[in-house]
Order: C-alpha cells, then structure tokens, then sequence
C-alpha cells in the first residue's frame, strides 16, 4: 500500500554522492567556458581542410557531437595544438601575400592609369583581412590603409579564405577594386606548403606604368629632368629666401676651373646680298661661364664704320627665335644643349648667329693645342682653310717677309701698269644670267681682279661694278686666256673674248701665255692636217664663207666643225696669224695655202 503524498510521509533517494563545491567554469579542448555540460574530444587530429573549414561541429555556435565525452583532468592542460580551435591554435600568425591594383586617372593627359602596390595580410585567426598600400613618394595620391581588417565578403554567401589568396596571378575583386597577387614572404610560403600542401609559384613583376617609367627616367645617373621647369618668379623667391640654386653651384664651379680660358677663332661670313663680299671676323669663346663674342675685324678703305663687335658677350643660343616670341628668363628655362659649347667649334663648321652662317677658317696655337689635347682631333682635322678675305695690309705684310720670291726678276718690269681685260659670260644654266655681260680685268703687277658688270635693259640686273679690285689667292696670269673657266670670288666666269692689247701682250710672252705661241700652235696644226683630207677642209671652209673671206668667230666655228684639236685662244691665235691685212677676216685663198704648206 503506498504511502500518502503527505509531509513527512515521502522518502529522500536522490542523496548526492559527491560533495564537491559546484562551478560554472570548464574547459573544453583545453578553451575554458560557462555552462556545458558535456565536453568535446577528438579522438583523431583535425585534418588541415577541417581547420579552415567553418561548418565543422563545436565552432561558431554549432552544437557538438552527442557522442562527445569529458576529458580526463589530467589530459586538458596537454591538448596538442591540431585539436585547438583556429583563433586559439592560429593566434598572431598572420599571412602576408604582396599585389597590385590598377586605378584609371582622369586629370592627366600623360596617364590613363596608374599601378597602385599594396600588402594583403590575412589573419588565419578569425579569416580576417586587411589590404595596406605601399607609400609611393611624389605619388600625389592619398596611401596607407585601404581595407581595415574584416572578414571580407567574396560572394553573396561566403567570405575570402586562405585558399583563395594562395594563388600567384589570383585576382581577387574586392569593393570594386581587383587585386592581383604577385608574391608572398618566406613565412607564408613555408605555412601554405606545411599546413595545406600549396606550393606557390614563381613571383610576377609589378608592371611599370607611365608615371613611373617617367619617374626612374629622371633618377637615373645623367639623366635630365622631364622638361618640367619652375617659373622664373619661383626661383627668384627661393633665392631670396637663401635657396642655394643649382645653375649658380653649377656655373660658380665651372668659373673657378676655367677661368681665363678662352678659345679664339677666325671665322668668315659671304654676305647673301647682290654683289654681296667675304668679311672675316673673329669669335672668342670663354669656357668660364659658356659665353661667346663675335668681333668685327676693321679692313682699311672697306668703305664701313668700324663697330667694335658684331656680336655682345652672353650665351649664344643654336635657334634664333622671332622678335615676337617672349624673350624675359628665356636662359634659365632652355637646356645646355641649346646653346652653343667648345664641342661645336670645328674647323671647316659653321655657326649660327642670329641668322648669319660664320665658317670657321681657323684658329690659334692654344685653340689648336686644346682640341688636340681634349678631343683627339689630329692635324689634318685642325688645319686652316684659304678664305677669300685678304686685305692691302695683309698683301703687304705678305710682300715684306723675308722669303725670297719665286717670280722670275723680270716679273716687276714686264708687269706694267697696264691690266688685261677680257670679256666673260657666268657659266651657269640659270636662264636670268645668260644675258649679261663682264669685263675681267687682271691687273698684273699685284695679281689683284677687278668685275665689271654692262648694262643690259631688261635684265632685272643693275650694272656696274660687279667686284671691287681685291686679290684672289691661287690666281696668276697664266690661268686668263679666252676659252677658260674660271672661279672669281664664289661665281664661275668663262673667257669669251680679249681686247687688242691683251692679245697683243700675250703673243709678245707666249712664253707665260702658250696658247698665244704662233710657232706651237702651228705645229700643232700641221700636225692635225696631215691626218684628214684637206679637200673637206677647203670645202667646209667654203660653205661658212661670206664673199670668199671668214671672219675670225667663223673660222673658230670651222675649226671646231672640223674636229681640229685646237683651244678657242689657239683658234684665235691662227685666225690673227691668217689675218694678213688685220681686217678681222680670213680669205679663203689665203687659208688653203697655208693648209697646203702646213700638209707639205
């Protein structure tokens, strides 16, 4: 019969067997926490893809396995670290992985994108992220931090874990941003290989963009700056604020090396204007500071003031540029290489100054010795070149050395005061020059030439005096005889004709002048008849002849017709020779007996 459900009346079974004081705290894989009344343990290690993975039991709220039993008390202070949990077993263990991203610029017409490097550091902790660029100097963009550490959203349901960052060449999208992995650090290389079997590949160059390409440019050795420049008010600020300025470190440097060092040359300038002549001036160049000189030198009775310089001391640019183009702090802007240096002196080169073209005929003995001693030019290099420029004063200085002559005595005596003039034509295809007119008239007893130009109406040429009696260098009598070519002060001039008493002289020193030896002349002739047939001769001789006489240009045409091989002066001389009545013409009767004997 049971006992009533009444005080006193029921019995107490559920007597504790155990006394111990009650607790709240425990430890669970050796992790202590509240209010569990089963603890968890492994029997085997947690595989390394189940370290990473996050539905596994027991972690992140989920429920442990039912069939889980208490750890001895002796064993959870000896947990090993494959049965702790990630944020326990992976604390202050932080992968580094290094990447890129590409940002767009807009505001700079020199770049359309620029390649930003960063760090991406991922915490195996809690699978935390945080993305930290690399400072750039000079960028002009913001740097530092760009993702502060948080789980980083890789997709609608899932976040970035380790396996997506190791990867070389993994590009992983994050806030609308693609980031590229190109390398990892030891650490993280050793970790992935130990822990997961992942074995990252060979590291990707960052690519070089625009902005940087340009930027290594400029720090290279010897490299120049890339054309950008500070105004002339910014430098004149600096300065007053006691900026030490490069240009003037540079300049004084180059002041106390070559100080006093001055190159000196003989330069010529051909004037382009009609009738236009060959002044010669002298250059000085002062290796102190780069400047240069252009210094007039005074010929007597040249009909000019005589101005001390062509040119003022100062920096010669290589480009002239136009009176309306700003000409204020222009120096300070341009580069070295546009202005004139000693490398671009040569002998046998030409400057620019200011438009004018200066050759470059010679130079002094230190010049000399300077270019041999730090350009490696040789002699033949540094040799002076003949110019068209020598005046009275220097033909005198010329006349008074010393050295004995090479004329023969009678040079002074039969060279008189009377001068050879002859007729001349420009021997040049220009359709404008074939009309006019000269007279070259060679003066022989200081070897000087003076042009004189004939009027001819509707010419488009004004005449008179074509050159001013000057002495030409390589010129003596024995070059002028009719028929030559000859170079007179840059223009080619061909003999046409020789007034009478040229004529005259020539035959009466045909030593000097052999076209005008009769006694040759004739010997070359009978020496060209007896080869053809002389009927031909007469015969063709008879269809050029006027009333049975030749004039003397006739006779030159027969000659040449004929093929005889003789010069237009040696032409000229047998017609004067055949010319026995000094009319100017040549009977027909005449010249056959005179072809006969030559035959005989």
């Amino acid at each position: 019969m049971p006992l009533p459900f009444l005080p006193g009346y029921a019995l107490q079974t559920d007597v504790p067997a155990s006394f111990a004081k009650r607790h709240q705290f425990d430890l669970i894989n050796g992790v202590p926490v509240t209010d569990v009344v089963e603890l968890r343990t492994l029997d085997q290690p947690i595989s390394p893809e189940a370290r990473f993975a996050k539905e596994r039991p027991g972690y992140d709220g989920i429920p442990p396995d039912p069939w889980t039993k208490k750890i001895p008390k002796h064993d959870r202070r000896a947990i090993p670290m494959s049965r702790l949990p990630p944020w326990m077993a992976f604390s202050n263990k932080v992968l580094r992985f290094h990447g890129y991203f590409k940002d767009s610029v807009h505001e700079r017409p020199e770049e359309t994108q620029r390649v930003r490097a960063c760090t991406l550091f991922y915490y195996l902790e809690d699978d935390s992220i945080h993305i930290q660029e690399i400072k750039d100097h000079n960028s002009g963009m913001k740097q530092g931090l760009l993702v502060k550490r948080h789980q980083i959203p890789a997709g609608p349901d899932r976040y970035y874990v380790v396996q997506d960052l190791a990867r070389i060449g993994a590009e992983l999208p994050i806030y609308g941003k693609t980031f590229r992995i190109t390398d990892a650090d030891p650490f993280t290389r050793r970790f992935l290989e130990a822990t997961l079997g992942l074995q990252l590949g060979p590291s990707e160059p960052t690519p070089l963009d625009d902005f940087h390409a340009r930027q290594q440019a400029a720090a290279a050795p010897g490299a120049k700056p890339d054309g950008r420049h500070a105004s002339d008010v910014t430098k004149f600020v600096e300065a007053q604020q006691g900026k030490p300025m490069k240009s003037t470190l540079r300049r004084t440097r180059q002041f106390l090396e070559h100080d006093r060092q001055v190159l000196r040359f003989w330069v010529t300038w051909r004037d382009p204007a009609l009738y236009g002549e060959a002044r010669p001036f002298i250059v000085h160049y002062f290796r102190a500071d780069s400047t240069m000189e252009v210094l007039e030198i005074k010929q007597p009775n040249s009909g000019r003031d005589a101005f001390p310089a062509l040119l003022k001391r100062h920096r010669m640019p290589k480009a002239f540029a136009s009176s309306n183009q700003a000409q204020i702090g222009t120096d300070e802007s341009l580069e070295d290489d546009a202005f004139y240096s000693e490398a671009d002196f040569r002998i046998g080169g030409t400057i620019v100054v200011f438009g004018r073209e200066l050759l470059i005929t010679d130079c002094d003995e230190y010049t000399r010795n300077f270019y041999k001693t730090h350009y490696g030019l040789t002699d033949d290099e540094m040799r002076a070149i003949p110019c068209q420029t020598a005046t009275e004063e220097v033909r005198r200085q010329e006349v008074l050395q010393d050295e004995p002559s090479t004329q023969p005595e009678q040079h002074h005596i039969v060279f008189d005061a009377s001068p050879l003039r002859f007729e001349a034509i420009l021997d040049t295809n220009r359709p404008e020059d074939h009309e006019r007119k000269f007279v070259v008239t060679f003066f022989k007893q200081d070897s000087t030439v003076a042009i004189f130009e004939g009027k001819v109406r509707n010419s488009g040429f004004v005449g008179g005096k074509f050159l001013e009696r000057t002495y030409l260098p390589n010129l003596d009598s024995t070059k002028f005889f009719v028929g030559s070519t000859l170079r007179l002060n840059g223009f080619p001039f061909r003999l046409t004709g020789a007034d009478e008493f040229t004529l005259r002289f020539m035959e009466s020193h045909s030593d000097m002048f052999p076209a005008a030896d009769v006694d040759v002349v004739e010997k070359k002739l009978a020496g060209a008849v007896s080869q053809v047939d002389r009927s031909a001769l007469i015969d063709h001789a008879h269809t050029l002849s006027r009333n049975g006489q030749l004039d003397h240009d006739a006779f030159c045409l027969w000659v040449r017709q004929t093929g005889l091989p003789l010069s237009i002066h040696e032409c000229l001389t047998l017609a004067r020779k055949f010319d026995l009545n000094s009319k100017g013409s040549i009977k027909l009767q005449n010249l056959e007996q005179q072809l006969q004997a030559r035959r005989t």
